[in-house]
């Protein structure tokens, strides 16, 4: 799934619709007062431009924090007021969060540190390190680098959880389905 193949529609909706999930949001220090006030400022060309924020299928904020923020401003809270933006047809947290890295870039880029947390969530999501590294725009080679500490901790958990059940005589099989990895590969841990 990528920004191009998920179906897209401009709404009209009501800034009480839009719902703000910190646990989707792909910036590690949050959001950035002086961001807000210039896009406050400049809302009518970002509007003229076509830049509005992006909510998914559940109305949840994926792209445009900054803009939500400047919006309630230009309303002073209102949260009747209706604005234009964009809905993408997603609704699970996995593709959520992946198109909100993609987003991201449209508005205000994200920085380095926001990118090494994200490929981390993106990983913990299942996402492998190829798909990772075309959302969050670097190299594999960097994700791998991001990642290696996160996937030796991941292993040794599974070492350790694979050692624990093998002690109470689980089968090979039950474990390998336990800690997710491939018999022959419980059977060389043992």
């Amino acid at each position: 799934m990528t920004i191009e193949s998920v179906g897209k529609e401009t709404v009209s909706i009501k800034l009480s619709e839009i719902v703000f999930d910190e646990g989707l949001y792909p910036r590690v220090k949050g959001h950035d007062p002086e961001v807000v006030q210039n896009y406050a400022r400049d809302m009518e060309q970002i509007e003229e431009a076509g830049r509005f924020i992006s909510v998914n299928a559940d109305n949840i904020l994926i792209d445009g924090k900054h803009r939500f923020l400047a919006y309630k401003k230009l309303n002073d809270g209102n949260m009747n007021a209706e604005i234009k933006a964009f809905r993408y047809a997603v609704v699970s947290q996995p593709e959520t969060f992946a198109l909100a890295i993609e987003l991201q870039d449209k508005g205000k880029s994200l920085s380095n540190e926001d990118r090494i947390d994200d490929a981390k969530r993106l990983y913990a999501f299942g996402y492998q390190q190829k798909d990772i590294a075309k959302r969050v725009g670097v190299s594999t080679a960097t994700i791998s680098g991001w990642l290696s500490r996160t996937i030796k901790e991941e292993k040794e958990r599974k070492k350790e959880k694979a050692r624990g059940m093998w002690l109470s005589c689980a089968t090979q099989e039950e474990i390998s389905e336990a800690v997710e990895v491939p018999q022959q590969t419980i059977a060389d841990w043992m």
